[in-house]
C-alpha cells in the first residue's frame, strides 16, 4: 500500500484544501466560515499525523458545505484510515463532477491505487438469482465487485440455496461460481415421504408349513431409544446455544446504551466517528444475536417435540400389522416433525 508522505501528495492536499476555503467563501453566512474552520483543522491534524481526527473534521466540513473539493479531502482521509470502500465512492463522485474537472485526474489516480488495495469478486450466477455478500443485497454483478481484503460470505438463492466462503486478497480477482452444481447447493425443502409399511407375513397353507419365529422387539427398542435420545440431546444443545446468544444480545444492548449515553444529544457523526461506528456495531450485533437466539429456541422446541413423539409413537413390535412412524425434519430455515401409521 502506498503512503502519502511525499511532497507531491502533501502539495495536492494543501492545494485542494486551499480551494475549499476559497470556494466556501461563496456559501452563505456562518456555514461557510464553519466549513472553512473545520477544513483548516483537518489539514492541521493531518500534518501532525492524526488522520483519524482529520477524518472527523472533513466529515463535519462536508456536512456543512457539500463541495467536491471537500469530498476529495474527506476521501483522502478515509483512504488513509482504512475506509477504502467509502473513499472509492467519494473519488468516483469527484471524478464525475464537472466542478472538480481541474483535479479529476487526481481522483482517477487514487481510484487506480484503490484497485490494488481492494479485493475483487467476479460473480458467475444464473439470471434471476438473488445474491448477497456478507448479508448485503447485490443487484448488479456484471463487473467484478470490490470488497475489503479478508473473508467474505457470498450467498445465492434461485430455487436452490448455496453459500460460498471466499478470502479476498488485495489486488486479486476471485471467480465465484454460484449454481445448483457448484458443490454447496441445498435443495428447497420437500415433504417428507413416510417409510413403506412392513409386509404382512404369508398366510399358513397347512399344518406342515414351517414359519420363521417372530423377531424380538429388542432391536426396535434400541432404535427407539437412540432416535428419541438423539433428538432430546440436540434439543438441549440448541436451547443452550440459544441462551448463550441471548446473553450476548443483552450484553451488546448494554454496551450500546452506554455509548448512547456518552453521545448525549450530539448527532452522528458530530459525536465522533469512532463512537458512532462502535454504537452502530453494537446495535447490529445485538439484533443479530437476538435473531440467532430466537431461531435456536424454536429449533430446540421442535426437536423436543420430535423426541417425545418418537418415544410415544414408535411401533412396539416389527411383527405386528399395525404401527406408527415419526420422522423429524430439519432444514436450513425450517424444522418440523412428520408422522403417520397403519392400523
Amino acid at each position: 500500500m502506498k503512503t502519502w508522505t511525499g511532497a507531491l501528495c502533501a502539495a495536492l492536499y494543501m492545494t485542494v484544501s486551499a480551494t475549499v476555503c476559497s470556494t466556501a467563501a461563496a456559501q452563505p453566512g456562518d456555514r461557510r466560515a464553519e466549513a472553512r474552520a473545520r477544513a483548516n483543522e483537518g489539514l492541521t491534524l493531518h500534518k501532525h499525523g492524526d488522520d483519524a481526527g482529520a477524518l472527523l473534521k472533513f466529515q463535519q466540513a462536508y456536512a456543512l458545505v457539500p463541495l467536491p473539493e471537500l469530498l476529495f479531502d474527506l476521501s483522502l482521509a478515509e483512504q488513509r484510515t482504512g475506509h477504502l470502500l467509502e473513499a472509492q465512492a467519494g473519488y468516483r463522485k469527484c471524478a464525475a463532477d464537472p466542478a472538480f474537472a481541474a483535479h479529476a485526474a487526481d481522483a482517477r489516480q487514487h481510484l487506480e491505487e484503490l484497485r490494488g488495495q481492494l479485493g475483487h469478486l467476479a460473480i458467475e450466477a444464473p439470471p434471476g438469482t438473488a445474491l448477497t455478500i456478507d448479508g448485503q443485497p447485490v443487484t448488479d454483478w456484471s463487473v467484478p465487485i470490490d470488497v475489503l481484503p479478508g473473508p467474505h460470505s457470498v450467498a445465492a438463492t434461485n430455487g436452490w440455496q448455496v453459500t460460498r466462503s471466499v478470502d479476498a486478497a488485495a489486488g486479486k480477482e476471485i471467480v465465484v461460481s454460484l449454481g445448483p452444481a457448484s458443490g454447496a447447493a441445498t435443495p428447497a425443502p420437500a415433504a417428507t415421504t413416510p417409510p413403506p409399511a412392513a409386509a404382512a407375513p404369508p398366510a399358513s397353507t397347512g399344518a406342515g408349513d414351517v414359519t420363521a419365529p417372530p423377531a424380538t422387539s429388542s432391536s426396535s427398542s434400541s432404535a427407539k431409544l437412540i432416535v428419541a435420545g438423539s433428538l432430546a440431546g440436540l434439543a438441549v444443545v440448541a436451547v443452550g446455544v440459544g441462551v448463550v446468544f441471548g446473553l450476548e444480545s443483552v450484553g451488546k444492548g448494554n454496551d450500546a446504551s452506554t455509548l448512547n449515553g456518552q453521545r448525549g444529544a450530539a448527532p452522528c457523526p458530530a459525536a465522533g466517528a469512532s463512537l458512532c461506528q462502535n454504537l452502530s456495531n453494537d446495535y447490529s450485533a445485538q439484533k443479530t444475536d437476538a435473531t440467532i437466539a430466537g431461531a435456536l429456541y424454536v429449533t430446540g422446541g421442535v426437536l423436543a417435540v420430535g423426541a417425545v413423539a418418537t418415544w410415544l409413537l414408535w411401533p412396539r413390535s416389527t411383527t405386528t400389522t399395525s404401527g406408527a412412524w415419526v420422522v423429524p425434519s430439519v432444514g436450513p430455515q425450517w424444522a418440523g416433525v412428520a408422522g403417520g401409521g397403519r392400523f
